[in-house]
């Protein structure tokens, strides 16, 4: 399953905006009012094609000065300048209440940077690429409404051994929906020369800043998305409809019993036993279910036979798979709700 976040932030790292024009001079106009976005000292920006390495479909265009190269995993300048992306890490608020980049960088990212024996120069807000950042993912198409709170700020680095600058432009999204929370967080991390430092720092901010997807590539993956999504609700639904018939026919049919057995004592002891564990393994094998344990209640369940392992909500739903390495609790197309797996009852039947 393709995620809709994942999806969004891996293109972050390659796509740009409109046309070539438009962003030579927007490039030009932005350096004439503000110091952070100069020319660099060959003039001129180049809208750089970026290709989906799945499906070889245009993903967008990146508007980088004309002496950079664009490849699947790092975009590339003069002297050796690079810019490749890092994933970071993603949490639902089960796993980790995390709540502001600031946190982001003081519980994780400013350690690990202590340790690799860097110095943080410099932090800097950077809310154009946040606003652009916002602006493409609103464009994807979500299962459930939700809001998304994006920021983004930049590390200036500095090795204190070899004087060697760095920087780290840091993307950061949190999630809000009725099932709780998500955050992510991903870096694009740049390395050049010294006296490179500061105009390709300009170029790379300027490019994050301005980047937007193929709209062709975002109506496919919406549709995409949707199909599944429906596909899964009818499936769903499906089940649920023979499931209540099912329960009707058979409700129907113990009253026709349970009619009959009040006239005797005998008849009364026998719809007791009905209870027990050996009937509901009988019922269930009509019905083509299996017994389980609800993993809130602790009480007995029975769930739809056929996969070999069983989530469960706190609103009671479950599904069914085959996947031993899948958990609904990290798939954002979950809805970021509590999933707990479902077991098996003991020889007790509990």
């Amino acid at each position: 399953m393709k995620l809709t976040t994942i999806f969004f932030f891996s293109i972050l790292f390659c796509l740009a905006s409109v046309n070539a024009q438009n962003g030579y001079n927007a490039y030009n106009q932005q350096g004439a009012t503000n110091p952070q976005f100069t020319n660099p000292q060959n003039g001129h920006v180049k809208m750089h094609t970026i290709q989906d390495p799945q499906s070889g479909t245009i993903a967008g265009y990146l508007p980088l000065p004309a002496d950079w190269q664009v490849t699947s995993h790092k975009w590339i300048g003069p002297e050796n300048t690079s810019v490749e992306l890092r994933m970071g890490g993603s949490f639902s608020s089960m796993q980790r209440q995390v709540n502001s980049i600031d946190q982001i960088l003081r519980e994780d990212l400013l350690p690990q940077i202590q340790q690799l024996g860097a110095r943080v120069d410099n932090i800097i807000d950077l809310p154009e690429i946040a606003r652009n950042n916002q602006k493409i993912y609103a464009q994807y198409w979500k299962a459930m409404p939700s809001q998304e709170h994006h920021q983004v700020k930049g590390l200036e680095l500095t090795d204190p051994n070899t004087g060697s600058k760095g920087f780290v432009v840091v993307h950061f999204m949190l999630s809000v929906s009725q099932y709780g929370n998500y955050a992510f967080y991903q870096m694009n991390v740049m390395e050049a020369k010294n006296h490179r430092y500061e105009q390709d720092k300009k170029a790379v901010i300027y490019a994050l800043a301005n980047m937007q997807p193929n709209p062709q590539a975002i109506a496919a993956h919406n549709q995409r998305e949707q199909q599944k999504s429906n596909a899964s609700w009818a499936a769903h639904n499906s089940r649920m409809r023979q499931n209540q018939a099912n329960f009707d026919a058979f409700q129907q049919t113990q009253q026709t019993y349970s009619d009959i057995s009040d006239m005797s004592h005998e008849s009364w002891q026998r719809r007791n036993q009905m209870n027990n564990a050996g009937h509901d393994k009988t019922i269930n094998g009509v019905w083509d279910r299996e017994a389980m344990v609800n993993p809130y209640s602790g009480g007995q369940m029975n769930v739809e036979s056929g996969y070999k392992y069983y989530y469960m909500n706190q609103n009671g739903q479950y599904f069914g798979t085959n996947d031993e390495f899948y958990n609904p609790t990290q798939d954002p197309q979950m809805n970021h709700m509590q999933w707990r797996k479902v077991q098996k009852p003991n020889n007790n039947g509990y």
